[in-house]
């Protein structure tokens, strides 16, 4: 959590995060406002993360704009939190894409943190045309009275979302999942949404996830 003066339990937080790697640990996760305290400070534990080969996820782009977007692009993220205010800026839109940087994008709970003034306005379907790789996901299912079908409809009745939005949502999320290809396929799978709009089509399925996935 952004907090001050937490030196000691950032450090541990990594080690341990090592420690318990691939058993019950898939990455970390620098979550809080951004604004008190930017994401640069903390990129000694990211470095020590990268080092490690544990993957990580930065909130960026809710509380503060492009600029803390751009500096959790610099500590080497592949995920961020929120970055619903990248469309400030064209040049990190640019550069989100170019990257194949994923934006876990949380419409209930940028409305409780007063990002937008009403969920008519949520970006979602521009994240989508402009080709940056959204999810969408419930951010604290408890404190915002969520869960990710109330997202999806919630998301349909006021901004139109589609079927083949939602479909490259979900398509987004699993490729974007600290998990290995074959999770990734068993995910696939399992999912029954994506069983009720690509398992009839053909004996491809699998063909077309690696494919995906590579």
């Amino acid at each position: 959590m952004r907090l001050p003066n937490r030196e000691q339990e950032n450090n541990l937080t990594v080690k341990l995060a090592a420690k318990y790697a691939n058993k019950y640990v898939v990455g970390i996760d620098l979550a809080g406002p951004e604004g008190p305290i930017p994401n640069k400070k903390f990129k000694p534990y990211f470095d020590d993360a990268k080092e490690m080969h544990i993957p990580f996820t930065i909130h960026a782009g809710e509380a503060a704009g492009p600029e803390s977007m751009q500096e959790a692009l610099d500590l080497g993220t592949k995920r961020i939190g929120h970055g619903v205010r990248c469309l400030e800026s064209d040049q990190l839109v640019h550069e989100l894409v170019d990257q194949n940087i994923t934006l876990e994008c949380c419409a209930t709970s940028n409305l409780n943190t007063k990002v937008f003034k009403n969920i008519d306005s949520y970006p979602i379907r521009k994240l989508l045309s402009r080709k940056i790789k959204a999810t969408l996901n419930c951010d604290n299912m408890t404190v915002s009275n969520t869960n990710l079908p109330k997202e999806f409809k919630l998301l349909e009745a006021k901004t139109n979302l589609t079927n083949t939005d939602e479909h490259q949502l979900l398509l987004n999320s699993i490729n974007a999942a600290f998990a290995s290809n074959q999770e990734k396929i068993a995910y696939y799978i399992s999912s029954t949404k994506f069983e009720k709009k690509m398992l009839r089509t053909s004996g491809a399925f699998l063909i077309f996830i690696s494919s995906k996935l590579s």
